[in-house]
């Protein structure tokens, strides 16, 4: 895995990373679901929608 160094101290992604990483993701259609590349990026983004999902569920109850 890459290490962080790509993130500013507030948090910004590079935007030359950012600009790879969203064309990575708009390839991701065109590869088949068990091609071990899909699995990677699967895996890597599974953390980020995790935490969506759980303050989308934090957010309902608030209200």
């Amino acid at each position: 895995m890459p290490s962080n160094s790509s993130a500013d101290p507030n948090g910004a992604i590079d935007p030359t990373e950012l600009q790879v990483t969203l064309r990575v993701l708009a390839a991701m259609d065109a590869i088949d679901e068990e091609h071990p590349d899909f699995i990677a990026v699967r895996q890597a983004t599974a953390r980020m929608f995790k935490s969506v999902k759980r303050n989308r569920r934090l957010e309902k109850r608030a209200v």
